[in-house]
């Protein structure tokens, strides 16, 4: 038996993975990955505000780039989580081929997270954000993204935890 294709659809906030079977023309949600930090804006990461320049009371110093600073971090730290999380289906030979599905910037953390056994087994990617969209939009733009997949029209979407 062939080992299946995952679709990871991924941004900074969460991640769901899903199992594709040609078989049965058919997406199977495997798991939903929640990132509540990644919600938060960049300041909220943040536990103390900006210290003061000695001499100049107003000046706060670089308080938007400190934000911006843990924002990446936290999304890094996320990559970082949702990669291992992957390599360790990937050695276990859980999925032969995987598609990935994230925002630009997200997509680039992702792509320097992955394990030595997830890498190679990358097949796409594509650069958009899917995550905010219903399951059934989600396995329509799948398709019109990921034609190699099913030169057939959309699949229907299976929601759960695959049997045994």
């Amino acid at each position: 038996m062939t080992a299946p294709t995952w679709i990871l659809v991924a941004d900074a906030a969460g991640a769901r993975i899903f199992a594709w079977s040609r078989s049965d023309r058919s997406f199977l949600r495997i798991e939903e990955i929640d990132n509540p930090r990644g919600r938060l804006p960049g300041r909220d990461l943040v536990s103390d505000g900006p210290g003061r320049r000695a001499g100049h009371p107003m000046e706060t110093g670089g308080s938007i780039t400190q934000a911006q600073d843990y924002r990446a971090l936290e999304e890094s730290a996320f990559a970082r989580r949702l990669a291992a999380r992957i390599e360790e289906s990937a050695l276990k030979g859980e999925f032969g081929t995987l598609a990935v599905v994230a925002p630009p910037a997200f997509l680039g953390r992702l792509r320097k997270a992955w394990g030595p056994h997830t890498e190679p087994l990358v097949a796409d990617e594509v650069a958009g954000e899917f995550t905010g969209v219903s399951e059934a939009a989600m396995a329509d733009r799948l398709h019109r993204h990921l034609r190699w997949l099913d030169p057939e029209p959309p699949p229907r979407i299976l929601v759960g935890t695959p049997r045994p």
